[in-house]
């Protein structure tokens, strides 16, 4: 079976199972209410930019990066509840993250990037870094710095990641089904000089293909 045949029989595999989502959660409510969490979701002529992350989790892993695909929130499918209902979600898909159990509820002071940066990547605050970070220390991580890669910083997340040295690549038509692995309303960028709060998921991928 060649890789088409293959992706295609994953996602009737899943659709099958009722396993499959084909819209991106757009809200944190998504994540928490409807279970997302034991689904996979599908995407297909997705754009998403190649972003290589350097690693800082030691000394010989100088060079090494992790290859992120950063995709921006689409168009909102449903009106805002409240004020407080942010709808849009940006998405990072990092294989990385598929051994990680975390938390299926929003920590304050650590979104879906910052647990990308400085989680998987390793780029944590100077009092974590001579120790292991473990899942549960996400709560300590919260209390040591502050938030810069989420919402008081209203810089796109590809500009956020590049302020640590990654690599953005040129975007690219992807299909791709993930599971999401963290998800929170966290995240801010702006938009024609306006500042919008939105979500962000930090997911792994089952596979990626370019279109």
């Amino acid at each position: 079976m060649d890789a088409e045949g293959l992706s295609q029989a994953v996602v009737n595999g899943l659709r099958e199972h009722g396993q499959l989502r084909v819209f991106r959660p757009e809200r944190t409510s998504d994540e928490w209410y409807e279970e997302i969490g034991d689904s996979y979701v599908f995407e297909h002529d997705l754009w998403a930019a190649p972003v290589q992350v350097p690693l800082a989790r030691a000394k010989d892993d100088a060079g090494v990066s992790l290859q992120v695909w950063l995709a921006d929130p689409g168009p909102a499918r449903t009106a805002p509840a409240h004020e407080w209902d942010f709808l849009g979600s940006f998405l990072y898909l990092v294989e990385d993250v598929e051994h990680l159990k975390l938390p299926p509820f929003v920590i304050s002071g650590v979104s879906a990037l910052r647990a990308l940066v400085d989680l998987v990547a390793g780029h944590r605050p100077s009092a974590l870094r001579n120790r292991p970070l473990a899942l549960d220390d996400l709560m300590v991580l919260a209390a040591h710095g502050r938030e810069r890669y989420g919402e008081p910083n209203s810089a796109h997340p590809i500009e956020k990641l590049q302020s640590i040295g990654s690599v953005v690549g040129t975007p690219r038509m992807i299909e791709t089904v993930y599971k999401v692995a963290y998800m929170t309303n966290e995240q801010a960028y702006s938009v024609g000089g306006r500042t919008t709060r939105v979500n962000d998921i930090l997911a792994y991928p089952l596979y990626i293909a370019v279109l």
